[in-house]
This record gives C-alpha cells, structure tokens and sequence, in this order.
C-alpha cells in the first residue's frame, strides 16, 4: 500500500512543469528563496524567528522539519492549524496544501532548505520604480539582510 504523504507528492510533482535546466549545472553558488506569506507562515511554524523579530531576522525552511509538519497539518482542522504558531486564520485552510507543494518542490530541486525572503517580486519592482525616478541605481533600496 502506498502512504498517503507518497501520493500527495506523486500528485503535485505530476503538475510541476518539467525543469528545464539541471539545478546542479547553475554557474556559482546559488541560493533557493521563498517570498510567499504561506512559505513565511510554514518557517515560522518550523521554528523560525517569530514576525516581532522584524523584517531584519534571517528565516529559512528547512525540508526535514517541514515534512515532519504535513501529517500534522493534515490532522487538524482549519480552526486548530489558526491556533499554530506562526499561521494566521486567514491562511489556515490553505497551509497544508503550500506544505506539500513546498516539500514537493524542494524534493523535484534537491533542496534541503529555502531562505526566506521578506521581499517579494512586486516589492522589488516597487522599489526599481522609486529608484529610477529618483534617479538612483538600481537596486539602491535592496534590503541587507544580516548574516546567520
């Protein structure tokens, strides 16, 4: 009989379009980030530093604690996944299914954990605008991060 985390995965993978490059062959040394509220909710819920920590708090979600995480998911109702730390009932009854495309992309890239990033595509066009009509460089704005 096969589980049915196993199922899941085969279900999402078979919807991930086909990449069309190896991971392994990228020039130089890349980092994996993730810029969703699920995917901020998902670290914080892996234990990674909580919201007051501020923007400046490095996070990452790590596929190990992750995966330990959708059976519990899946055995909770939206009311009690609103009572986890770090999900907001606004995002409860979508939490379990950004856990498993998570993990199952993680799984397809061979990634064993993705940084967190407090800035997403629409904040970094946001801030190219404001940079470029003030005449600045671009990524002027960039945000610095602190080292782990």
């Amino acid at each position: 009989m096969i589980a049915p985390s196993a199922v899941r995965r085969l279900i999402v993978k078979a919807w991930l379009p086909t990449p069309r490059f190896r991971w392994r062959s990228a020039p130089g040394a890349a980092t994996a980030a993730g810029t969703s509220k699920t995917l901020t909710q998902l670290a914080r819920l892996c234990v990674a530093p909580h919201a007051k920590a501020g923007p400046q708090a490095t996070s990452t979600l790590g596929r190990r604690e992750l995966a330990g995480w959708i059976p519990e998911l899946a055995a909770r109702t939206d009311s009690q996944r609103a009572k986890l730390r770090g999900v907001k009932a606004s995002r409860a009854h979508q939490i379990l299914a950004g856990a498993v495309v998570a993990d199952a992309i993680m799984d397809v890239l061979k990634l064993q954990s993705l940084d967190i990033c407090p800035w997403a595509l629409r904040e970094r066009i946001f801030l190219d605008r404001l940079d470029a009509l003030e005449g600045r460089p671009r990524f002027a704005r960039t945000p610095r991060l602190s080292p782990v």
